[in-house]
């Protein structure tokens, strides 16, 4: 299956025995995210590696290697739609990922439940279907 994944699905890749990681590693997913994520993540390090005592390097090529990050030239086109639908600032860009790509949202956020042009499954929903 293939899937946008919001940055809370991100930063719970941190911890190492999460649902999460079991979905992603124990499944064949295809995961894609804003490229705009990765500076999320460098931005929230020192919490993410005090949270989790985690090597922050070591979880970001980790990320880095699961998800395929997309810049947003390749959706720009859909921000103007995004915004429509989605009113939180920072999950615009995962849903115009998401309209682009024709792909569902994994996400924890209820905002995203919101619309019914794109799918949303949180974690507990795909633990379930999967």
């Amino acid at each position: 299956m293939r899937f946008v994944i919001d940055a809370n699905i991100i930063f719970s890749m941190a911890k190492q025995d999460s649902a999460t990681n079991k979905l992603i590693f124990d499944k064949e997913i295809e995961l894609f995210a804003p490229e705009y994520a990765l500076e999320e993540l460098k931005k929230y390090s020192k919490l993410i590696e005090d949270k989790y005592k985690i090597n922050f390097i070591a979880y970001f090529n980790k990320i880095k290697s699961q998800i395929k990050f997309v810049p947003a030239t390749e959706y720009k086109d859909k921000i103007v739609f995004a915004k429509q639908i989605i009113k939180d600032q920072k999950d615009i860009s995962y849903f115009a990922l998401a309209l682009k790509y024709n792909l569902p949202i994994w996400s924890n956020d209820t905002e995203f439940k919101n619309q019914n042009i794109i799918l949303v499954f949180n974690t507990k929903e795909l633990i379930t279907i999967m």
